[in-house]
């Protein structure tokens, strides 16, 4: 019988990676090809260098105050391009099952980006933050979820 592939998604607002899970007693490994960074532009729209307007009434100035969080839509762009790349490899039948594991914001934004394909492929959620956990204990903080 084919062991049953669970990919774990690690991720933060910044980085992400993923691990494989192949049943229990085989423990979580890396997949080299699937780390990702969030290269944030240091001139992102909604930066420092927002602009400044007159005050109707006075030549005051002020800053002009960004219409959308910045930090927000770095992080919504970051959890697509996620999807986007497991996407591709649920097309290439390279996994089973999906866990996803990330801290509340940033699972929000991957739950709207997971199309339903992907979508019927997420066999559990942990809101934490495990970026900065060594992969060979990601496992012990997914009790009930994942049996590795």
């Amino acid at each position: 019988m084919k062991p049953v592939r669970t990919w774990v998604l690690i991720a933060d607002a910044g980085r992400a990676r993923v691990l494989e899970g192949r049943g229990p007693g085989h423990g979580l490994k890396p997949i080299s090809n699937l780390t990702f960074d969030n290269p944030r532009p240091e001139h992102e729209p909604g930066g420092s260098d927002r602009g400044r307007s007159f005050e109707s009434a006075s030549p005051t100035r002020h800053a002009i105050e960004p219409t959308s969080d910045p930090d927000r839509l770095s992080m919504a762009r970051f959890a697509a391009e996620l999807v986007e790349r497991l996407e591709e490899q649920r097309t290439a039948k390279a996994f089973d099952r999906l866990v996803l594991v990330a801290p509340a914001k940033m699972m929000g934004e991957l739950r709207q980006a997971v199309g339903d394909a992907l979508g019927r492929m997420v066999d559990g959620e942990v809101i934490a933050d495990l970026t900065r956990v060594p992969d060979h204990e990601v496992a012990a903080h997914l009790d009930g979820v994942l049996v590795a």
